[in-house]
C-alpha cells in the first residue's frame, strides 16, 4: 500500500486523474504525444486516467471513453467562445459546465493532476475543491508565458488555493510562475524525461535529407499561426527561421533545410520557398507520425529550435539523445538543456541575424559538432531520464497527500 492514498486490494498503485487540454487519438496521433509518453513512464507506479478537454461543436459527443496504448482516456467536450480574447471566459465555462461530465472520474481517483497550470489548472482547481481531492499541476511553457500571463488580471483571485504543488518544466518557467502567482506553494523543477531507447543515434534514417551532404538542418516546431496579429504568431520561431535562411542560403551551399511540425501549411511555405535562390535545398513536410521522428532526426546534422517562448521543449532533449546538436535560442529552459558551445549553440531569440550567424557557425564547425555527439547523448541519459522524472513526480504526489 502506498502511504497517504486509499488503494484497492487488487491494484496497489495510487489512482491519478490527469486533466489535459488534448491527448493522442487515431485522428490526431501527434496531439500531446509528449504528455502521453510521460504518463506511460509513470504508469508502473500509478494507475492513470486522462480527462482530455476539447471544445464542443455539433456532431461531437459531449463525453467519449476510449483507451490509447493502455491509458484510459475520457474525452470531455464543452462549449467555447471563438477568439483568443475570450480565453478567460472559456476557462470559466470549462470549470462550470465541465464538472458535470467529470464527476464519475473525480469520484474514482485519489489525486488530480493538471497537466497545464492554465486554463486546465483553473478548471481542475474548482473540481478538486468540490471533490475534496488533492491537486497538483504542471507548468510547461505557453500555459504560463502566454495564456496565464495574458489573462491573469481577468481571472478571479484565489483559484490556485487547491493546488498543493507544481512541477515546473524548467527553472525559467518556475521563476516566471513564481513572479505571476507568488502564493503558489511547493514549486519544483522536474524535467520531463526522454526515451533514450527510442531516441538514439543507432537506427535507420528517414526523410528527404537521407544521404545528403552536411549540414542538414531540421526544424520541427511548425507554425501555430500565419497571422502576425495573433499572439501565437512566431511562437516557435518559424518566421525567424525563414528570414534567417533567406539571408544566408547562398553562403550555406550545399546545406539543406527540412521544415515540419504542427500547423505546417504547405501553401504559404511553398510560396516562400519559390522565392529562394536555392529552393531545391528546402523541403516542407506535413506533420509526421510520432514513431518516424527519431529516424528523421538521425537524417539531420543540426536540429534548430528558434523559439520565442518556451518551457523546455522536449525536442531539444530528444535531438541530443539522438546525438544531434541543437541550435536554439535563449528562450525559457532551452539553455538548461543545451550547453552552449558544448552540446549545441544558443543565440538570441527573435533575431534573424543571430540565427543566421548560428547556422553559419554550424557550417564552419561541422566536424566539431559531430565530435560532441557522445557528450550530448550521455548527458541526456544521465540527467533527463524517465526514471528520474517518474521518481520526482511520485515524490511530489506523495508530498501533497
Amino acid at each position: 500500500m502506498t502511504r497517504g492514498y486509499i488503494v484497492s486490494a487488487i491494484d496497489h498503485r495510487p489512482r491519478v486523474l490527469f486533466i489535459a487540454s488534448g491527448y493522442p487519438s487515431a485522428e490526431e496521433p501527434n496531439r500531446s504525444v509528449f504528455l502521453h509518453r510521460s504518463i506511460r513512464a509513470l504508469s508502473p507506479r500509478i494507475a492513470p486516467t486522462v480527462v482530455s478537454l476539447r471544445a464542443w461543436f455539433p456532431g461531437r459527443a459531449l463525453v467519449k471513453r476510449r483507451e490509447w496504448e493502455g491509458i484510459p482516456v475520457v474525452t470531455v467536450c464543452c462549449p467555447q467562445l471563438l477568439g483568443g480574447k475570450w480565453s478567460h471566459l472559456n476557462a470559466e465555462l470549462l470549470a462550470r459546465l465541465g464538472r458535470s461530465f467529470v464527476k464519475r472520474s473525480l469520484r474514482a481517483t485519489d489525486h488530480i493532476h493538471s497537466t497545464e497550470i492554465y486554463p486546465v489548472g483553473f478548471a481542475a482547481s474548482r473540481w478538486a475543491a468540490l471533490a475534496a481531492k488533492p491537486h497538483t499541476a504542471h507548468a510547461i511553457g505557453s500555459d504560463v508565458n502566454l495564456f496565464l500571463s495574458h489573462n491573469l488580471s481577468k481571472i478571479r483571485t484565489g483559484w490556485w488555493r487547491t493546488i498543493g504543488g507544481v512541477a515546473c518544466n524548467s527553472k525559467a518557467i518556475l521563476a516566471q510562475l513564481a513572479a505571476l502567482v507568488p502564493e503558489l506553494p511547493s514549486l519544483r523543477v522536474i524535467y520531463r524525461g526522454v526515451d533514450s531507447a527510442l531516441f538514439s543515434p543507432d537506427g535507420p534514417e528517414y526523410g528527404p535529407q537521407t544521404g545528403l551532404p552536411p549540414v542538414r538542418f531540421l526544424y520541427l516546431g511548425g507554425f501555430h499561426s500565419y497571422d502576425p496579429r495573433s499572439p501565437l504568431f512566431n511562437l516557435k520561431g518559424g518566421a525567424t527561421l525563414l528570414e534567417a535562411w533567406g539571408r544566408i542560403e547562398e553562403s550555406l551551399a550545399p546545406c539543406s533545410l527540412v521544415i515540419t511540425g504542427p500547423g505546417t501549411d504547405p501553401a504559404p511555405l511553398e510560396k516562400w520557398r519559390a522565392s529562394l535562390r536555392r529552393p531545391e535545398a528546402v523541403r516542407v513536410l506535413p506533420p509526421l507520425a510520432p514513431e518516424k521522428v527519431p529516424a528523421l532526426m538521425r537524417s539531420s546534422d543540426v536540429v534548430v529550435i528558434p523559439s520565442l517562448h518556451e518551457g523546455l521543449p522536449n525536442v531539444a532533449n530528444e535531438a541530443q539523445a539522438c546525438g544531434r546538436p541543437v541550435l536554439g535560442t535563449d528562450a525559457g529552459g532551452i539553455p538548461e538543456s543545451v550547453v552552449n558551445g558544448d552540446t549545441g549553440l544558443i543565440v538570441r531569440r527573435g533575431d534573424p541575424q543571430a540565427l543566421a550567424e548560428g547556422m553559419q557557425w554550424c557550417w564552419t564547425n561541422q566536424s566539431n559538432l559531430a565530435a560532441m555527439g557522445k557528450r550530448r547523448r550521455d548527458r541526456m541519459v544521465r540527467e533527463f531520464s524517465w526514471e528520474r522524472f517518474s521518481r520526482e513526480m511520485l515524490a511530489l504526489f506523495t508530498a501533497i497527500v
